[in-house]
């Protein structure tokens, strides 16, 4: 007796919603992947501004005089991480 997925699919309704299942399955895999690409984004846009609060703050204190040319830039080198 040889199984036959066909024939067997007549009698199991169960088989019908397999295409079903695997579309709802596939949707939520790419939710979940567009989630994760979300907060990465986020927290490089967060990362960002930090930066550029910090060098503001910086710009400040080299405006006011309280820091040297040379610590400025020391300071901002720091910040950028040598970029």
């Amino acid at each position: 007796m040889a199984f036959n997925v066909l024939a067997d699919a007549a009698h199991n309704p169960f088989w019908g919603y397999i295409p079903i299942i695997i579309i709802v399955v596939g949707l939520c895999v790419a939710i979940l992947l567009i989630m994760v690409k979300r907060k990465k984004h986020k927290k490089q846009a967060n990362n960002l501004l930090i930066e550029e609060q910090r060098l503001t703050n910086l710009q400040k204190l080299h405006d006011e005089g309280i820091l040297t040319d040379e610590e400025f830039q020391t300071q901002k080198d720091k910040i950028l991480g040598g970029k």
